[in-house]
Parts: C-alpha cells; sequence; structure tokens
C-alpha cells in the first residue's frame, strides 16, 4: 500500500500498526501521564476493537492517573448490554511504535485487555492498516479518515 494521495484527497498521518494475534488485532503501546510525564512500568496490549466508541484503559493504572482530574464521564455497556455503566474520562498519552498519541479514555477495573476504539482512529489517524507479523501480510480493510470522511 503506497501513502499517495487517492481522489484528490491527500493522506496524512499514514501508519502501519504490527498486529500480534489473529483473533482480534491487538497493538502494544506504553501508557504514559501528560500531567506528570509518568510511564507505565509494562507495556500495554490495546485490543483493537474498531466497534468501541471510546478506548479503554484496564483497572491497572487506576494509580498512574489518580491525581488527575477526570474531564468528563462516559456511559459504557458492553456486548449490546442494555444497562450502562458511567466511567470517568481522563487525558491520557500512549506511545505506539515511537509516536505519541494524545487520546481519552475511561478506566475501568472490570476489564482484562485494554481497548483502542474508533476514537482513536477517527482522530489520530487518517488511514490505518494493520501488518500481521506472524503471517507477514498486510490487512488493509480497517480504513478510517478523519472526520470520518471516506475519500
Amino acid at each position: 500500500m503506497s501513502n499517495k494521495a487517492h481522489k484528490g484527497h491527500v493522506q496524512e498521518n499514514f501508519q502501519h500498526l504490527p498486529i500480534f494475534k489473529r483473533k482480534m488485532p491487538v497493538v502494544y503501546g506504553v501508557v504514559f501521564n501528560p500531567l506528570t510525564n509518568e510511564k507505565s512500568d509494562l507495556s500495554e496490549k490495546f485490543l483493537v476493537d474498531t466497534g468501541s466508541e471510546i478506548n479503554i484503559l484496564r483497572g491497572y493504572y487506576e494509580d498512574l492517573f489518580k491525581n488527575n482530574p477526570i474531564i468528563g464521564s462516559q456511559p459504557i455497556s458492553y456486548g449490546g448490554s442494555t444497562q450502562a455503566l458511567s466511567y470517568p474520562v481522563y487525558k491520557v498519552e500512549i506511545k505506539i511504535k515511537g509516536d505519541s498519541f494524545n487520546i481519552e479514555a475511561v478506566i475501568d477495573k472490570n476489564i482484562r485487555y485494554s481497548v483502542i476504539g474508533q476514537a482513536f482512529f477517527k482522530k489520530q489517524l487518517n488511514i490505518l492498516s494493520f501488518r500481521d507479523i506472524g503471517q507477514n501480510q498486510w490487512i488493509t480493510n480497517f480504513r478510517f479518515f478523519k472526520g470520518g470522511k471516506k475519500p
């Protein structure tokens, strides 16, 4: 896949993110607190969920953001559940492959994995494609454009 203009649109912020699982795409990144510049001790495994409207950090990160102001709240229901619970929203910085991204994310103590949702892709990247390291294949059907507009 090239980084050329497509139908008159310039493709900025073109990224290839390495994916490490076949069942659900996973991207590794490091979580930073943008106010204190503290970082997590571990590299985080983010599930890529294009159906999720928000980014979600697992409860492990609660202490990293405990002194940060809550910038809002977000109701979330998992798996099509009709019951939504409200979670606090924080400003978060993540680094993936050396690139830094400022995002908003909720912290949920009850999930095992962190999630990068469509809010991340629409705000941060024009086009996203994944490279399956194990199979050396490119997955290019995950395409998002700023503002939700397709070329």
